[in-house]
């Protein structure tokens, strides 16, 4: 798919079935698309914090954040981390 929201939940379906490098490549490339996903990128960071990765899961937690301050999926996880 050439479409950012596809891709973003081609990413997410593949983040539920496990298949984490999966996820991540399809999430990146949904995120070359459209930087300002921040659906794509709170749930990259969840893959990340999944994977013990989390430094980077902070900075797409933050990332989507930046883009809405209230976007309970990256607050919430964030959380966890901290």
């Amino acid at each position: 798919p050439k479409y950012a929201l596809a891709l973003a939940n081609r990413g997410e379906m593949h983040r539920m079935l496990g298949n984490y490098q999966a996820a991540l490549a399809d999430l990146d490339a949904a995120l070359d698309l459209n930087p300002k996903n921040s659906p794509a990128l709170a749930s990259r960071g969840v893959i990340h914090r999944m994977m013990g990765s989390y430094e980077l899961a902070l900075a797409d937690f933050g990332s989507a954040l930046r883009i809405d301050k209230r976007y309970a999926l990256a607050l919430a996880n964030r959380g966890a981390i901290r």
